[in-house]
């Protein structure tokens, strides 16, 4: 998962952004899953990759109530704290995401 992060950095994209995609393709899913209703998706999202949710909320309505646990809350107090947690770091980094927004924007 290091390499791929990584790679996908290095090519201007982002394991968020792939992440993301995945929620939003797992949301089509459910709207074609016969016996499912699909009016009624409520999000939980946890710790550092709940970040995907997050993200997949904002860009699609289909998704109705949201509980975030311990989330990352905003990327500009995560990198300018002194200490935070370095461990699978480029899963969470979206290139140039601050000149657009921060998590808080997103609520």
């Amino acid at each position: 998962v290091h390499k791929l992060a990584t790679d996908l950095i290095f090519l201007n994209d982002s394991l968020v952004a792939l992440r993301t995609w995945d929620v939003l393709r797992a949301l089509d899913m459910i709207a074609e899953w016969k016996g499912l209703d699909a009016s009624q998706i409520s999000l939980y999202s946890q710790g550092r990759e709940g970040l995907y949710g997050q993200l997949a909320a904002f860009i699609d309505a289909r998704i109705g109530e949201k509980e975030i646990v311990e989330g990352l809350g905003s990327y500009e107090e995560w990198m300018k704290s002194r200490y935070y947690l370095p461990d699978n770091l480029y899963s969470v980094i979206m290139p140039d995401s601050l000149h657009y927004f921060d998590l808080p924007d997103l609520l």
